[in-house]
């Protein structure tokens, strides 16, 4: 076994003082008393329980007071509990798996209490939805993760349990380590689940996730072109298959309606509309409504409806406004390979990777704009001849950095502005080189007063000014 099971028969004294007697749980379950209980694992989850109840009450409603804890005690606490999560996370998963294994939801004991004897079920995870009052779904995918995690996924299991990864991490590495080809072995299973579980420790499960999704591509280099232009082709014509867009009139002058559409078309929307509710249009649209008298903040889901209806009745794709300096436009990078009949798949700008057969679709219908970078991936400069960055640089930035590269921001780059790192007024020049890419938030902050920007490589590191009362 990759993780050791200890098993002690005899746990000893109870680690409270004699003369402490431990609050119990009034409850109507019945339950084995925890100084009764000889195994470590049972010991340890009624004796959390009883630890808990005289923290926050046996109900939840007795909090010990928060006011003296100190901001580095409160920080504290937060990791300590969300690393506790994981780690008895990871101790459920291999007792699901345990009660899997000895079907303990077949076993009747009339010595136990209504909460731990079986109920009538066909199956473990059946017993367990009923028992914890879980989704029948939710339950069967966590047993079927903890037996994935007890068979084979050995270095997800020990970081789970050492509370490095969350259950969210672990769900993500064992769905994306099996859909892999069947053509894939053994061995670059286990190399591709080590990759996962290092990304893990740098990426929420989000950015995981995407990462993810292109695993041929670390364990199979040469293999990986054929194998994603398949995937990606496959995924592209399921899409077309399933889009739709219904409408219902309500009765009351509004039209409701649900759609779905392939992702590459989704992406393009999206940067239509948020380039048509930018702020910065010289028309832009109102964000401010007068409700009663009282003035109120319009909501993104209402503005970008607002975009959407103004895309529709006046925009030709040529006239969209811009949107961070360039007009609402979507790139593609593929190489010339993949241009003349190559199975390499491209990536738009979005971070979002197509097949080859519909990169070529949209340069048959696009503007083709070549582009040579040097060595390390840089476009010749523009130099000093314009304050604003040009399109051309603009593009280059979207193409060098995928996100606004402010500490742990991940909004696209399609959605930023550029930016110069060393200020125009100050003699910067409007340069790729001298160039980066924020959000709308970020690049505010970034001119603000109080605020201090810094470079470190490729992030951008804006902190807040804190001056103390003397």
């Amino acid at each position: 076994m990759a993780i050791e099971e200890h098993r002690d028969p005899d746990p000893g004294p109870p680690p409270w003082p004699a003369e402490v007697v431990p609050i119990r749980r009034p409850t109507r379950v019945a339950r084995t008393p925890v100084v009764e209980r000889t195994h470590r694992i049972h010991w340890f989850a009624g004796r959390a329980h009883d630890v808990l109840d005289d923290v926050v009450g046996a109900d939840g409603s007795r909090f010990v007071a928060m006011s003296e804890l100190s901001a580095t005690a409160t920080r504290e606490s937060l990791i300590e509990l969300t690393r506790l999560q994981s780690r008895v996370e990871a101790m459920k998963a291999r007792l699901l798996d345990h009660a899997e294994v000895i079907g303990a939801h077949a076993i009747d004991d009339p010595e136990q209490g209504p909460l731990t004897r079986p109920l009538p079920a066909r199956s473990n995870a059946a017993w367990y939805a009923a028992a914890a009052h879980l989704p029948g779904p939710v339950a069967t995918r966590q047993v079927r993760v903890a037996k994935r995690l007890e068979d084979c996924f050995h270095r997800t299991a020990q970081a789970l349990a050492a509370g490095r990864l969350s259950q969210g991490h672990a769900d993500v590495i064992v769905t994306a380590v099996d859909a892999l080809p069947a053509c894939v072995g053994e061995a670059k299973r286990r190399e591709a689940e080590a990759h996962l579980v290092a990304e893990a420790a740098k990426h929420d499960v989000v950015a995981l996730r995407k990462i993810a999704r292109y695993l041929i591509e670390v364990i199979d280099p040469q293999g990986a072109d054929e194998i994603l232009a398949k995937q990606l082709a496959a995924e592209e014509e399921r899409a077309a298959r399933k889009c739709f867009l219904s409408m219902r009139d309500d009765g009351h002058g509004t039209v409701q309606g649900r759609f779905a559409i392939p992702a590459l078309d989704a992406d393009m929307l999206a940067v239509a509309l948020h380039a048509i509710a930018s702020p910065k249009r010289a028309d832009a649209l109102a964000r401010e409504t007068n409700d009663a008298g009282e003035t109120v903040a319009v909501p993104g889901p209402e503005l970008l409806g607002q975009a959407f209806c103004d895309y529709i009745e006046r925009y030709p794709a040529e006239h969209l406004p811009t949107s961070g300096g360039i007009n609402a436009t979507v790139v593609v990078t593929m190489e010339l390979d993949t241009l003349l009949g190559g199975i390499k798949a491209a990536t738009v700008d979005t971070g979002r990777k197509i097949s080859d057969g519909e990169a070529r679709r949209l340069a048959s219908q696009s503007g083709v704009i070549p582009m040579v970078f040097d060595s390390q991936s840089v476009l010749v400069d523009m130099g000093r001849t314009v304050r604003l960055h040009t399109k051309s640089q603009r593009i280059a930035l979207r193409m060098r950095h995928k996100t606004c590269t402010a500490e742990g921001c991940t909004v696209p780059a399609a959605y930023c502005h550029a930016h110069h790192k060393t200020p125009w007024s100050r003699g910067g020049k409007t340069s790729v080189k001298d160039g980066t890419l924020l959000c709308p938030a970020h690049h505010r902050d970034a001119h603000r007063p109080g605020y201090t920007t810094t470079y470190h490589g490729e992030v951008t590191r804006i902190t807040k000014t804190v001056r103390r009362r003397q």
